[in-house]
């Protein structure tokens, strides 16, 4: 009975604050790769659900694609999107949860249900991804359950287990294309067992499954060519796992740490983890770590993070496919911690500190986000509530939402060419202060400096965070 509860509060609490979110006005669209879903889950409903329809598309189809098929209920397609990450956030912490009492049969259940619901629900980019319209936590789910059915396979040899598990590993890179480490890995771990002991090895067909989604790829969605394309343009390289400076066609990016301490951040950082290394380091001390799961886990944490480890970005949303791999490695630890004669004593008060403090950084996380999202939805109302004498709009970052969301110009983005003329008495709508150093030397900078230089700029409104609206009047 307490199990059909648990899940059942892993559901609904994440349903609960998704709802809260919305009444508060946030609709989940943040960011290119946000509206990018959004437009074209909206280019598949009016294409009736045809893949090749892919336009300048460059993310995979899997994610829109199970958004606009929900949109058929007649909920819009940004709270379909949002509502499929919010369910993979439930759905990922209810496998994580089977696989603890799978490793730990004798646990407090009620433990483990307030150690999810503390790190995981409330674990702060976890959280914030997960009122979001972006693939990661669909993509997260997928691989923590086919990391349980194949661990099922390793444990048990049943086809069916590795059938399922095949399946959900085949459609993860449908999602975020490198989730295929992830796919890769956990192959070569079932490949190795059929080699090692010489069985089930007729169970090699289940390997028609990979090959059939291949072609389903190659043939409709073009998503095996676009993965190609895009892992080969994260500009891999031995070099960056040392490295904390990038230059990049997006821009410069100069981090505090190298890539190689970076991917270890969901163990040590307050937007996943704050306390796993330690919690980890109990269980490397003192716990039993020769359970099937631990070796799985450690071995899909470590490919991923050499992966990540080189290449030219430090993105936190690529380490969340991580989380509930350390929920799993960290949960020993944190059961010995519970069980010292200081927690017990001070239970209560330590209990709801826990709480307060992951609710309050998952509110600090947030922020940003949340205001970013009201700064598009206000720059959005004003640009529709005012008619104005042209219908050409220069400008770049936030151009992206402003298209998506609709807006009556024509807009001309400054990142794509550099630009000799400009047109009289068009709109402009630019941030230098917050531009200026990332695409310093850039088509947005070398653009803006051109207009700056040559045009006499009027203000016509100042929006947050230094967003301003100009109109180019002449030339100088």
């Amino acid at each position: 009975m307490l199990t059909f509860k648990s899940d059942w509060i892993l559901l609904i609490i994440p349903l609960t604050l998704l709802i809260f979110m919305r009444l508060l006005g946030f609709d989940g669209m943040v960011g290119q790769d946000s509206y990018a879903y959004v437009d074209y889950a909206k280019t598949l409903v009016d294409g009736k659900l045809q893949w090749r329809h892919t336009g300048e598309f460059v993310w995979p189809s899997g994610y829109p694609l199970l958004g606009a098929i929900i949109s058929f209920t007649g909920l819009s397609i940004p709270f379909s999107l949002q509502l499929i990450s919010c369910l993979s956030l439930s759905g990922s912490l209810i496998v994580v949860r089977r696989i603890l009492l799978d490793i730990y049969s004798d646990s407090d259940q009620k433990l483990v249900l307030l150690y999810l619901l503390l790190f995981g629900v409330f674990s702060p980019y976890y959280f914030r991804s997960s009122m979001l319209t972006t693939s990661d936590l669909l993509a997260s789910l997928l691989v923590i359950s086919g990391l349980y059915w194949i661990c099922n396979y390793l444990k048990g040899s049943a086809f069916c287990d590795l059938f399922i598990g095949t399946i959900i590993l085949s459609a993860a890179p449908y999602v975020r294309y490198a989730s295929i480490v992830f796919s890769i890995s956990l192959a070569i771990m079932v490949m190795m067992r059929w080699f090692r002991k010489g069985s089930n090895r007729k169970h090699i067909v289940v390997l028609l499954i990979p090959v059939a989604s291949l072609l389903i790829s190659i043939l409709y969605t073009q998503d095996f060519g676009k993965m190609s394309s895009n892992l080969a343009g994260k500009f891999w390289s031995f070099q960056n796992y040392f490295s904390s400076n990038f230059a990049t066609p997006e821009g410069y990016f100069d981090h505090m740490l190298p890539n190689i301490i970076h991917v270890f951040y969901p163990l040590m950082h307050y937007g996943f983890t704050l306390i796993g290394l330690p919690l980890l380091l109990i269980l490397l001390r003192k716990g039993n770590c020769r359970d099937e799961y631990f070796r799985l886990v450690l071995v899909c944490y470590l490919t991923y993070a050499l992966f990540l480890a080189g290449i030219s970005d430090q993105n936190p949303r690529f380490l969340l496919p991580m989380l509930p791999f350390v929920l799993i490695l960290c949960f020993y630890g944190f059961m010995k911690v519970v069980k010292r004669p200081l927690f017990i004593r001070f239970g209560k008060v330590l209990w709801v500190l826990l709480f307060t403090g992951q609710v309050l950084l998952c509110v600090f996380s947030f922020r940003a986000i949340f205001q970013r999202n009201a700064l598009e939805q206000e720059i959005h109302n004003a640009l529709n509530a005012t008619i104005y004498s042209t219908q050409t709009l220069y400008s770049f970052d936030i151009d992206i939402s402003l298209v998506s969301r609709g807006i009556p110009f024509s807009v001309i983005n400054l990142w794509t060419n550099p630009l000799d003329s400009f047109e009289k008495g068009a709109l402009l709508l630019f941030n230098e202060e917050r531009l200026s150093l990332q695409w310093k030397d850039k088509n947005p900078m070398i653009n803006w400096n051109r207009l700056r230089g040559r045009y006499h700029l009027r203000e016509v409104e100042e929006f947050a965070d230094h967003w301003i609206l100009y109109q180019i009047e002449y030339e100088l």
